[in-house]
């Protein structure tokens, strides 16, 4: 019997079979990196919606503001006049800029009005005080700290 025989059998194809067993990606990988993509996605879709809600929060805030820099101008040149008769009429011409009095959506997408007949003024939704963040003197939905 001669051993040489031996050398003609060819091992290179089970070695890369043995090396590399499968090239294509198994259904439990693939579900894994769309479950992680979904994950990071929800992860995305709320950190923005605080951010969104933030971002409502400031801008109401900086309305209210210019409100209330509004109240002190008229009242500093009417300084007879009570606050509890102020209306929009008589401070818009006093809003910084020139601007429009602002008008101002809640959280939930419903008007807010503001009451004028305070020193600084507050949000009303449904004549009830309206300020969803922690604090009343935050600076989101209210005038804040000077």
């Amino acid at each position: 019997m001669k051993i040489s025989s031996v050398k003609h059998l060819n091992f290179s194809h089970s070695r890369k079979v043995a090396l590399h067993p499968s090239l294509a990606f198994s259904i439990l990988e693939i579900t894994l990196v769309v479950a992680l993509l979904l994950a990071l996605a929800s992860i995305s879709f709320i950190g923005f919606s605080s951010y969104s809600e933030w971002s409502k929060g400031r801008e109401a805030s900086i309305g209210l503001r210019s409100v209330y820099i509004a109240q002190r101008a008229y009242l500093a040149d009417h300084p007879t006049e009570d606050v509890a008769t102020l209306g929009p009429e008589l401070i818009t011409s006093y809003l910084p800029g020139g601007a429009e009095f602002p008008s101002i959506v809640s959280l939930e997408g419903i008007p807010l009005e503001i009451d004028l007949t305070l020193m600084p003024p507050v949000f009303l939704e449904g004549g009830a005080p309206y300020d969803p963040s922690d604090r009343p003197d935050d600076g989101l939905w209210d005038v804040g700290k000077f």
